[in-house]
């Protein structure tokens, strides 16, 4: 099993600190129904969730509450797909703040995501090349 799902956020204080980037439970199910289809499931979701990422970040530089809201919703949705709890638990909380138009911690939140990605990206890349 590959370490890299265990790694822990290297901010401290983040929701993510103590908990795997992707669950590992998820990830066997996937591999188990899915066989070498989960590397494409993998390779795709390695090349829109930045761009969702990417999207989100400047939407919250520019207050875009529509933008992110829309980013962050499927970012939250094909990050729980995979199993990548903590960073769909961040996206899940950037689009109810966004909703609610309470702009204080839009800017944070985007770029705790930012940092939650890469632990995900990582994870995942160790998880489809083993």
């Amino acid at each position: 099993t590959p370490s890299a799902a265990v790694e822990t956020s290297p901010v401290a204080g983040e929701a993510s600190a103590t908990q795997d980037a992707i669950e590992r439970s998820v990830v066997e199910e996937l591999i188990d129904l899915m066989g070498a289809d989960f590397s494409t499931l993998v390779n795709v979701y390695l090349e829109d969730a930045p761009r969702h990422v990417a999207r989100l970040q400047a939407a919250a530089e520019s207050i875009d509450l529509a933008a992110i809201i829309d980013s962050a919703h499927s970012l939250k949705s094909s990050s729980a797909n995979l199993g990548a709890r903590p960073l769909a638990a961040l996206a899940q909380r950037l689009e109810r703040d966004a909703r609610l138009g309470q702009q204080q911690d839009l800017h944070h939140l985007a770029e705790r995501i930012g940092r939650e990605l890469e632990r995900v990206q990582h994870a995942l890349r160790a998880w489809s090349s083993g």
